[in-house]
């Protein structure tokens, strides 16, 4: 029941395990991305009577692109905010998103907190610099 008691849920999957993982960390994420993404209160919560807390419900998944294509996070980011949900995704460089989404690489830039570091690849530093703009403040 995330959101209506304080918790944290950290998935831990070893590289050698993550092929066949993959598809119950989606199922997991999948779950919790729904059950979030509506005013309604969980039955559990509901004959508990817990409230709502306050926070927003971060999913900081690190190494985004070893799930290969997840539609439900893409689908789910543009309206997230409106139901305190965030979204921190890590990856080595942009072009892992758009092997698996095309064009539609570009919806998890403007929908998700950004963090760049060390960018090595000439694309995805060529992006960030373009996202960055040519202001420079004294």
């Amino acid at each position: 029941m995330f959101r209506y008691e304080p918790s944290t849920l950290y998935i831990v999957v070893s590289p050698k395990n993550l092929d066949v993982s993959q598809m119950m960390i989606k199922i997991i994420y999948t779950i919790a991305i729904q059950q979030n993404l509506t005013n309604e209160p969980p039955l559990a919560a509901k004959e508990q009577g817990l409230q709502r807390l306050k926070l927003p419900l971060k999913f900081l998944m690190d190494e985004f692109a070893q799930l290969e294509k997840f539609e439900v996070v893409k689908k789910a980011m543009p309206i997230s905010a409106g139901y305190g949900l965030w979204f921190i995704i890590i990856i080595q460089g942009i072009q892992q998103l758009r092997d698996y989404y095309g064009d539609g690489a570009d919806e998890f830039l403007t929908n998700c907190t950004k963090v760049f570091v060390g960018a090595e690849e000439e694309n995805t530093a060529r992006k960030i610099s373009e996202m960055c703009g040519k202001k420079t403040e004294n």
